[in-house]
């Protein structure tokens, strides 16, 4: 990611390069930070075999980015100001155990979303300047 915000999102396997674009250096939860925020995010530190959060740019470890234990990422209260009462849930036989949104949200907030199937984005990286 080179510009942006973030917020509350988790990693929870390997950051990996893509064909286009090469990094100098690779962290648990992105690549590259150039111009950006992450706000209550976590990575874990040993499915990513990485102990910083950010590979490479402004903030290698800000804040709001933390690397926790594979066990650690499987209960709620590691998640700090994370919303587990209408938004997230954990259950040990659901998404390898690791957070996932209520059904609700599923249908309600993402509509392309279908119950019963798991629901993932990829991201290619930009180069690109500009609004985004």
């Amino acid at each position: 990611m080179i510009f942006g915000t973030i917020d509350i999102s988790y990693a929870s396997t390997v950051v990996v390069q893509s064909e286009n674009v090469r990094y100098i250096g690779l962290g648990g939860f992105v690549g590259i930070l150039m111009s950006g925020q992450i706000n209550a995010s976590y990575f874990d530190i040993e499915a990513s075999t990485q102990t910083i959060g950010i590979g490479v740019g402004d903030a290698v470890n800000p804040p709001h980015l933390m690397g926790r234990t594979t066990e650690q990422l499987k209960f709620a209260s590691t998640y700090g100001g994370w919303d587990f009462a209408d938004t997230w849930a954990v259950h040990a036989r659901i998404n390898g155990g690791y957070p996932y949104l209520r059904p609700g949200i599923l249908t309600t907030d993402l509509p392309r979303a279908v119950k019963g199937v798991p629901y993932s984005m990829a991201i290619e990286p930009s180069m690109a300047h500009g609004e985004g």
